[in-house]
């Protein structure tokens, strides 16, 4: 009869879990770097948006139109930059908030609706030239429903 010998173990080294850990480590690694670049890559995205879609809009900031001070993306930069990415977007959120009441507050102070009267030649509309063709556009009379309601027309 010959003797069996069990099958050898796998050798195992100096630190059994080590393999598993490795990849935990790793794991953390990367999520800690991703955060310690969180930071200036949204000041980057910002700044980004500051220099090359910004101008190209047309209008102003409503929060520093009707305030005055830093428009919203200068707040969010500023806020980013002096509390993280969390706390600066959590005031971020907030100005957007208060951004918007501002451009609903400017909203219903310039489009005020004009009634004029039967023959009214309209000389005392409040428009100019350049305002009745931005108020003409399409995309003034979804977002100023109601200004004027053609007083000032040339027709």
């Amino acid at each position: 009869m010959t003797e069996t010998k069990p099958p050898p173990t796998p050798a195992v080294g100096r630190f059994p879990g080590l393999r598993r850990r490795k990849h935990l480590y790793l794991a953390l690694l990367v999520v800690v770097l991703a955060w310690a670049c969180a930071k200036p890559a949204a000041v980057l995205a910002i700044g980004g948006y500051q220099q090359y879609i910004s101008p190209n809009k047309g209008y102003r900031c409503a929060h520093a139109t009707h305030y005055g001070g830093l428009s919203c993306s200068q707040y969010g930069k500023q806020a980013i930059q002096t509390h993280g990415v969390l706390g600066g977007l959590m005031l971020l959120w907030q100005r957007f908030d208060d951004c918007h009441d501002a451009a609903v507050a400017l909203r219903a102070e310039r489009c005020q609706p004009l009634r004029p009267q039967a023959g009214d030649d309209c000389a005392g509309c409040f428009e100019t030239p350049e305002e009745q063709g931005r108020r003409e556009g399409q995309e003034t009379k979804q977002y100023c429903a109601g200004c004027a309601q053609g007083c000032c027309s040339s027709d």
